[in-house]
């Protein structure tokens, strides 16, 4: 499995998957390709701008989306692509369970202050957040 990663198009996915999580994680606009790339991936659309635009539309975000940064961005793979389908069709399906978890508001996050990873939110966190809003009150 060591050589998927010497693929162009592999790297470049796997890289704008876990870059869009993050954005998502840290509530910040991701890059266009980015948004591109996982709209392609998760809605098999030969169309970059067009996923893209999907994408955002989908998770109801109000993005802006760069559209000169698209039509610029060589994007080494096609989402019909019949080289490696088995390879092709993780990324899907890695794409498709971000925008999942995504819409379900379940992303998985580290609490930095507890060192673990929780679903969603550090159950520990959002009590004392909780309790800090009632004393503020």
């Amino acid at each position: 499995m060591l050589f998927f990663w010497a693929r162009p198009y592999w790297r470049y996915c796997v890289q704008s998957i876990w870059r869009f999580y993050w954005a998502l994680c840290l509530d910040l606009h991701p890059s266009s390709p980015d948004l591109a790339t996982v709209g392609s991936l998760y809605f098999r659309e030969n169309d970059f701008l067009e996923a893209a635009r999907k994408l955002a539309e989908h998770l109801k975000k109000d993005w802006p989306i760069d559209e000169e940064a698209i039509s610029l961005e060589k994007f080494p793979f096609k989402p019909d692509q019949t080289i490696e389908p088995e390879t092709l069709r993780f990324l899907r399906l890695a794409s498709a369970d971000l925008v999942d978890l995504a819409r379900a508001k379940n992303l998985p996050s580290v609490c930095l202050g507890h060192g673990k990873v929780f679903w969603s939110q550090c159950p520990v966190c959002a009590e004392l957040e909780k309790k800090a809003r009632e004393n503020a009150s």
